[in-house]
């Protein structure tokens, strides 16, 4: 059965373009797909992959937004058009299993922005909704695409290059306000915590390996400290990035 984990695990040795060619990332991939499926469920897999890389690159060409579109319309008609090329290079369905976690984010999105937008219109009054022609009303969303995009790049470069929550926190208040550096904060306190799950269990790894116990035994018990710290969606990307493919 195709499972977003499936992705996961494509886009770990992606992550190494760039230190690595692309026939290494691809033997690694058959590889590590090899250790863990067999037969139909194999050659379904490895069909996945090289249909997922040419996913990627028609992806990078995929147009961001409808010049007209406002910023709701921008969005909505860059998530269609994403979910039409998944469709037509996967199929319906194993497109559906393998984005359905992004899926999900997206529909998110465009429904806090719907409603951001309502209330924005509701808050203008009669003279401002005037004076929003069709030409005003573009170019106001080219400038709020614009915007949005720089603020997004600063943000990303604070998570990079700033260490120290406290200064973090107010880097983010000054330039996406209190509310968002708030909610960044808590994803960075998500991330952390996984991360010290990851690294927990992959010293427990490292402690069984020390015991020196059959390869069945050894086996049997990274797979239970596996499913005690993680839930199954996430085991293949667990073991991924612990060496464990």
């Amino acid at each position: 059965m195709v499972h977003s984990s499936l992705r996961d695990l494509f886009d770990y040795y992606l992550s190494t373009l760039g230190e690595r060619d692309n026939l290494w990332i691809d033997t690694q991939v058959r590889a590590a797909l090899a250790r863990q499926l067999s037969g139909q469920p194999l050659a379904q897999a490895e069909h996945i992959w090289q249909q997922y890389l040419s996913y990627r690159e028609q992806l990078a060409l995929l147009p961001a937004a409808a010049e007209d579109a406002s910023t709701y319309q921008r969005l909505q008609y860059y998530f269609d058009s994403r979910i039409a090329l998944q469709d037509q290079i996967f199929g319906h369905a194993v497109a559906a299993a393998l984005f359905a976690f992004d899926r999900e984010q997206d529909a998110l999105a465009l429904q806090q922005l719907q409603h951001k937008e309502q209330q924005d219109a509701s808050a203008a009054n009669g003279t401002e909704q005037t004076l929003l022609n069709a030409g005003y009303q573009q170019s106001w969303a080219t400038r709020q695409y614009q915007q949005e995009n720089a603020k997004t790049q600063q943000l990303l470069a604070i998570e990079q290059n700033t260490y120290d929550p406290a200064q973090r926190f107010a880097q983010r208040a000054a330039i996406a306000g209190e509310q968002q550096a708030v909610q960044l904060a808590a994803l960075d306190q998500q991330r952390n915590q996984w991360q010290q799950q990851l690294t927990a269990f992959q010293q427990q790894v490292q402690t069984i390996k020390q015991l020196q116990l059959s390869a069945d035994e050894e086996q049997k018990q990274i797979d239970l400290q596996l499913q005690q710290a993680f839930p199954p969606e996430q085991h293949l990307r667990v073991k991924a990035l612990s060496g464990l493919l």
